[in-house]
């Protein structure tokens, strides 16, 4: 069962006569409330798929936390920790593991981990998502950045990472396809498919002389097979 979420801006007429070029304010009220809308999936994926006991390809079929976390750059070995989980998923499904989804905090101590800048030192390169994938032969690393207001509304402004100390390896496929391992789809009803899987109307209240600006989503992310994924839980301090 798909869940509908929705959300609108509102465009007074007085606001509108008021602002010149080159600001447009139904484009950044759609770009607003698909902002918004994207959020929201990000936010549930965050809160109930990047966390603990959800993912069961891990060693032992549980989360892994290192035995000397990442942020240790002296005793952790962060490349072996991650193949040594991809390789146990290739146990469980047949298939390696191809994505890692980690947060800002994470890639920040990957990026300056001495194994990492070892390897490139001598190519005159950065260490990057694409550089550590292509060590770990992935086929892309996912940084999620995104930040939620954990304040009322009114209250000062504060904001909390929805990515935190903890990474996911994990296994999807190139495209969706019922005969193959996947570790999860993102499901969404036929006219919200495809793209940001976002509808946006205008439409008009001439009581109240606004435009209303509104987005519509229907969607639903499911985990597919839970050993196509292996949680890390608390890798840095």
């Amino acid at each position: 069962m798909l869940t509908e979420y929705g959300i609108a801006k509102e465009i007074p007429d007085r606001i509108r006569d008021n602002t010149d070029q080159p600001f447009n304010l139904d484009r950044d009220a759609t770009n607003w409330v698909t902002e918004m809308i994207l959020l929201r999936q990000e936010i549930d994926f965050a809160t109930n798929k990047f966390k603990t006991s959800v993912w069961t390809g891990g060693t032992g079929g549980t989360d892994v936390t290192p035995t000397n976390l990442w942020d240790d750059y002296a005793l952790s070995d962060p490349i072996q920790d991650i193949r040594k989980e991809k390789r146990t998923i290739r146990g469980k499904i047949g298939r390696p593991a191809n994505v890692l989804i980690l947060g800002e905090k994470v890639m920040d101590i990957l990026t300056d981990h001495p194994l990492f800048v070892e390897r490139v030192k001598y190519q005159g390169r950065d260490v990057t998502e694409e550089v550590i994938a292509r060590l770990l032969r992935l086929d892309k690393i996912i940084v999620g950045n995104a930040m939620q207001a954990t304040n009322m509304e009114g209250q000062t402004l504060v904001l909390a990472d929805l990515y935190d100390n903890d990474a996911l390896l994990m296994y999807s496929p190139p495209s969706a396809g019922l005969f193959q391992p996947a570790a999860g789809y993102t499901f969404a009803q036929r006219q919200f498919a495809g793209g940001d899987r976002v509808v946006i109307r205008r439409m008009r209240n001439d009581e109240r002389k606004i435009d209303i600006i509104e987005g519509r989503t229907a969607y639903e992310q499911k985990v597919i097979d839970a050993r196509a994924g292996c949680f890390f839980s608390n890798v840095v301090a």
